[in-house]
């Protein structure tokens, strides 16, 4: 009989990218939007939804603007960088394929959550900036709201920190709250654009995390037998 470890290794092997792309991602993604559009998840994003409409109207966003504004000199660029789309890209798709590399199924787990919580952010995002069409802060596109840099760093942090914990999931978010102030310092933000962004990118994270660790639960029945009296043997894997 094979051994659990060996079992494991076949399985991710039989599980290849193509096989990932074309039938479980559509399906992972379908279930992901659902979980998203809880009721919870819909209660927290109106919450931040206000709060961007209370900052708005009272004239807070642009004092706030007026107030940060190249606050960060060059250090501004970090953040710039750092929440881009090919860079949050590039270590999303790193671990999924150093999780394949190694054989870690949880890795892998988390690159394809990782993979899928950025491609529905992308498109709330974008979906959102073309429906809003608010300038940004420095009057170049109606690209403002919400701010993608926001919402794809704290959609990778929210995911890293449902799977992992708070050890590693609250530094990631500190430093995706850092992303968004410099999108502010550098005027390419507005404070409200920054936080629905990060109210988006968070509940979506989480929703797909929450996916994630409801299909890696197992339930599994296993015979054994000492020489003397055999049986069945439950196994609850989380």
């Amino acid at each position: 009989m094979a051994s659990a470890e060996e079992t494991k290794a076949e399985k991710t092997q039989e599980e290849g990218f193509p096989t990932y792309i074309l039938r479980e991602l559509p399906r992972n993604l379908l279930q992901d939007s659902k979980e998203s559009l809880q009721p919870l998840n819909l209660a927290f994003l109106g919450l931040a939804v206000q709060a961007t409409v209370v900052l708005d109207q009272s004239g807070a966003d642009h004092g706030i603007q007026k107030e940060v504004e190249n606050s960060l000199k060059g250090y501004g660029k970090i953040g710039t960088y750092g929440g881009a789309w090919y860079t949050i890209a590039g270590i999303t798709i790193s671990t999924y394929v150093v999780g394949r590399l190694i054989e870690d199924k949880k890795m892998i787990d988390t690159g394809k959550a990782l993979i899928e919580s950025q491609i529905i952010t992308q498109i709330a995002t974008n979906a959102l900036k073309f429906a809003v069409r608010r300038r940004r802060p420095d009057g170049s596109e109606r690209t403002s709201f919400p701010s993608g840099h926001a919402s794809a760093t704290f959609a990778l942090a929210s995911t890293i920190d449902s799977l992992y914990g708070h050890k590693i999931g609250l530094p990631l978010y500190a430093f995706a709250g850092f992303v968004g102030f410099t999108r502010i310092s550098e005027n390419k933000h507005f404070t409200s654009d920054v936080l629905f962004g990060a109210a988006l990118g968070t509940s979506i994270g989480m929703a797909t995390a929450k996916v994630h660790k409801k299909q890696n639960r197992r339930f599994s029945l296993i015979p054994y037998s000492d020489g003397e009296c055999g049986g069945l043997m439950l196994v609850f894997i989380w």
